[in-house]
């Protein structure tokens, strides 16, 4: 069986080029290429889904971390003009509900909620100047309304919430001159020293609803800046991703089959492009590593330019290994390669089994 073997490899040799001179050529290439563009395809997919997603759900900002995630991983892309104003546009209209649902706010004396409604409008729109406006006004209204109920409760005696609706009045406008005056009728009316203590307890109650009400507006914004963040590293990940596909080195894959393989010429089988040149030996082996009896190890050398491929076929174990590829290259071209020899191997009801992989 053995001289058979070695018979049967010599005539595959001899007869290399016509057994394959109907491959298509430039198969490797097309290959590569078709990979490389199918990969990216699936990127830009992907984060354009996620784009959508934030559009769909209304979150506006989001979209916006995302569609610049988007510019950054595909700058070229010819939706992106087309996206930013559809964005825009969605902020500007979204904004402008925005200013007038604060507006029916304000005519309904709601006035904080008001501020809090306008201050989204401002935070989609930055310069969008019926919320700067409007904000203004709510700002403004409320101040006069906790200034008007303290002086109420300042002649009720109730001077501790008289004092705090104050100094709410303070932080939401510092200049105000009524805050002032509104603190001597305070003290005029409980003295100076129980003035003083109310005040202080106000100022402190105040500044503890104000920081409690900017902790929640930061959370939001954290939360946005985070999903923001998210979106641009997923994008920053998948080009990282492109330039390590993109760098080529050696790679080696490893197959098995059925030990009844073992004396078969399974490279004789396979496939390999025209425009290479393929170089097939056989080297009888007297004795391996384990003592076992004489057997022959087949290789081919195949080269392609700047790049080729090795394959060597020792009983039932096959290697191969890509020089000046990227692994997914190797891997995609490899599969091309052996495919011919898997297809019969399945036929036989086998397996050519990948056992050892570049990834």
């Amino acid at each position: 069986m053995q001289a058979d073997a070695a018979q049967a490899f010599s005539d595959y040799a001899a007869n290399f080029p016509e057994a394959h001179a109907d491959e298509v050529g430039g198969e490797i290439d097309k290959r590569d290429v078709e990979g490389r563009e199918r990969r990216r395809g699936e990127q830009l997919a992907a984060m354009w889904q996620v784009y959508e997603q934030h559009v769909s759900e209304g979150s506006l900002l989001q979209a916006g971390g995302a569609l610049e995630a988007l510019s950054d991983l595909a700058p070229d892309d010819p939706r992106l003009d087309a996206e930013r104003s559809n964005l825009a546009a969605r902020k500007t209209a979204r904004a402008d509900e925005l200013v007038t649902e604060g507006r029916q706010l304000i005519r309904a004396k709601d006035y904080a909620k008001a501020m809090e409604v306008l201050a989204q409008a401002e935070e989609l729109v930055p310069d969008h100047a019926n919320a700067q406006k409007y904000v203004a006004r709510a700002r403004s209204k409320e101040v006069k309304r906790l200034l008007d109920e303290a002086k109420s409760l300042t002649r009720s005696g109730e001077y501790g919430v008289a004092s705090e609706l104050i100094e709410r009045a303070a932080l939401l406008d510092p200049n105000e001159r009524g805050v002032e005056k509104a603190r001597q009728q305070v003290e005029k009316r409980a003295g100076a020293g129980a003035a003083k203590q109310a005040r202080d307890q106000a100022r402190n109650a105040a500044k503890a609803e104000k920081d409690r009400i900017a902790a929640e507006r930061d959370s939001e914004k954290d939360r946005v800046a985070a999903e923001r963040k998210a979106d641009k590293d997923r994008a920053a990940a998948e080009r990282e991703e492109k330039v390590k596909d993109r760098k080529r080195g050696d790679h080696k894959l490893e197959f098995r089959v059925d030990a009844s393989y073992a004396d078969d010429n399974l490279t004789a089988r396979m496939r390999y492009p025209q425009e290479c040149t393929a170089k097939p030996r056989t080297k009888r082996l007297s004795k391996d590593a384990m003592g076992t009896e004489l057997h022959l190890v087949r290789t081919v050398e195949v080269k392609c330019g700047e790049f080729g491929f090795g394959i060597v076929q020792d009983k039932a174990e096959i290697s191969v290994t890509c020089e000046n590829r990227t692994c997914d290259e190797c891997t995609e071209t490899v599969d091309w390669i052996v495919e011919p020899a898997a297809a019969q191997i399945r036929r036989d009801g086998k397996k050519l089994k990948k056992v050892k992989s570049c990834r």
